[in-house]
């Protein structure tokens, strides 16, 4: 086993015919919260909490105050390479992972709270008289005072739900209502809903700056490293390299070339970074 990490043009040619997948370090955007006409961009882990239809706003050592637009859905935007979280008016807890798109409003009124997202999330949901929903475009989940984890980005096969406390309802025009208990994940896809025991862990440890995973083949863990990370991987392997498997725990530091290293002593393959562009193969 052994890892490279040449930056030299010879070595970039030696591998050049070596079936590989192929990364590429893409341009980065700050968060966007978007209320009514105004939009504020924020910094890299930008911590936002609402309170009085007013929000603020910590990033690193600042903070700052500002009103939210009446009567309107508020969008905040995670980009690639970027994470956030938010507290809403009620109490509620989220933290939002890469490359996600949240809307939520000023303040609950009516029945029922509701927010939408497109992403990944994991959530904290506050107790209230009022039903709590969670909407994506493949799915809707009802939730009885819990904390889990949504995965519903449009471009994956696989969606889900992981719950770590409570209850839920997966909701689909489908497939009907599947309950979760603790420990327990639904997994949505074009064939349907599978319903498992899980270690949550798994699914939640992105927003604690941690990967674990059991046996995931190295083109999930490219994806969520890519998007942790804003790199975008091509596969051009063929069906060998991609489906090889992962077990272990990966710590998510500032430094990519780290987590490159450590990806590849626990996936036995070896890595060629020219620049912006990452070469892996076995």
């Amino acid at each position: 086993m052994m890892f490279l990490q040449p930056r030299n043009k010879t070595a970039q040619k030696d591998v050049a015919g070596v079936e590989a997948i192929i990364g590429q370090a893409m341009p980065s955007d700050n968060i966007r919260l978007i209320s009514g006409q105004k939009v504020v961009e924020l910094k890299q882990n930008a911590q936002i909490a609402l309170q009085n239809e007013r929000i603020s706003v910590v990033e690193e050592s600042d903070v700052s105050e500002m009103p939210l637009a009446e009567n309107v859905i508020n969008k905040l935007i995670v980009p690639s390479g970027m994470r956030s979280t938010l507290q809403l008016a009620d109490g509620t807890k989220l933290w939002l992972n890469s490359d996600t798109e949240l809307d939520f409003p000023s303040q609950f009124a009516g029945d029922i709270r509701e927010i939408t997202v497109k992403g990944e999330i994991y959530i904290e949901v506050a107790r209230g008289r009022q039903s709590f929903y969670v909407n994506t475009p493949q799915f809707r989940v009802r939730v009885h005072g819990t904390k889990f984890n949504v995965l519903a980005y449009s471009e994956d096969e696989e969606n889900s739900v992981a719950l770590v406390e409570g209850s839920v309802e997966v909701i689909t025009a489908e497939h009907g209502i599947t309950i979760l208990a603790p420990n327990e994940k639904a997994a949505i896809s074009a064939d349907g809903i599978l319903k498992e025991i899980v270690n949550v862990d798994e699914y939640i440890s992105w927003k604690d700056g941690m990967l674990i995973f059991n046996q995931m083949p190295i083109s999930e863990v490219l994806k969520k490293i890519g998007r942790y990370y804003n790199v975008h991987f091509e596969d051009h392997s063929g069906k060998e390299l991609s489906a090889k498997t992962c077990t272990g725990k990966l710590f998510l530091f500032e430094d990519f070339e780290k987590i490159m290293v450590s990806l590849s002593i626990l996936s036995a393959t070896q890595y060629i970074r020219e620049g912006d562009v990452i070469r892996i193969t076995e």
